[in-house]
């Protein structure tokens, strides 16, 4: 209640910080689940499918490549497939709290 009385109805900086962190940690988790089960159950083949476009785009980018560079370089790349995941989650946490963080003065608490 002293919040509301000094700050004119508006949530206050904590507030809407907090408040963004939850939806922020909740959304992330659940596009997180989403993701995987689209690349393991969707789409079984994604990581196949996406090794293919790269490999289409490397060659298109660079054909003077050697066969042996061009697996090795996919090969690499299936390695750190599992990446996108901890980076998905990191980007979405704070892309979302920076955006609680700039809205908080448009929410009012009733």
């Amino acid at each position: 209640m002293i919040s509301k009385k000094n700050n004119d109805n508006y949530l206050s900086l904590g507030q809407s910080l907090a408040i963004g962190a939850i939806v922020a940690i909740v959304a992330s988790i659940i596009g997180l689940i989403f993701m995987y089960y689209l690349t393991t159950f969707i789409v079984p083949d994604f990581w196949a499918q996406n090794a293919e476009a790269t490999r289409a785009i490397m060659i298109e980018n660079n054909p003077s490549i050697s066969p042996e560079d061009l697996e090795n370089m996919l090969e690499m790349q299936s390695k750190f497939n599992w990446i996108i995941y901890p980076a998905m989650l990191v980007m979405n946490l704070v892309v979302r709290i920076f955006y609680s963080f700039h809205h908080r003065s448009d929410i009012k608490k009733d």
